[in-house]
């Protein structure tokens, strides 16, 4: 063999039985890691839901408000309320029902407890909205 190509050679050296057997030690996930990505799965489809319920109720408050400015009723606007009342109130016991069946540490996470929290002010603005 050349000169040259002996420096670029690699000495490899041999395995053992017991370095064979021996793999690379993985890091564990910790606890509230899993319970973090297991409560944002829980909660990611009705967040995606909220935006729109926000827009929605948002909309139909500034819409309530005119209609009591101008002291006009308009029976089609407050169906609309209180049909997305209903909307909200459902998912509200549906939520409250998976959350019953996952573990403490996953139903006591800040993210279900903001996901509930939001569902509950899109409430309470769609009712403040409803002709007294």
């Amino acid at each position: 063999m050349p000169s040259d190509l002996r420096s670029s050679v690699v000495q490899l050296r041999r395995v053992t039985k017991s370095e064979e057997l021996v793999e690379p030690k993985r890091r564990e996930t910790s606890v509230s890691a899993r319970e973090a990505r297991d409560a944002a799965r829980l909660v990611r489809a009705i967040n995606d839901s909220i935006g729109q319920w926000q827009a929605e109720s948002i909309r139909l408050a500034t819409a309530a408000e005119r209609m009591r400015q101008s002291g006009r009723y308009e029976p089609g606007l407050v169906e609309a309320i209180q049909v997305m009342i209903s909307l909200v109130e459902r998912q509200q016991h549906a939520f409250c029902a998976q959350i019953a069946e996952v573990p403490g540490g996953i139903a006591q996470h800040s993210r279900i407890h903001d996901t509930q929290r939001a569902m509950a002010m899109v409430v309470a603005r769609l009712e403040a909205a409803l002709p007294s």
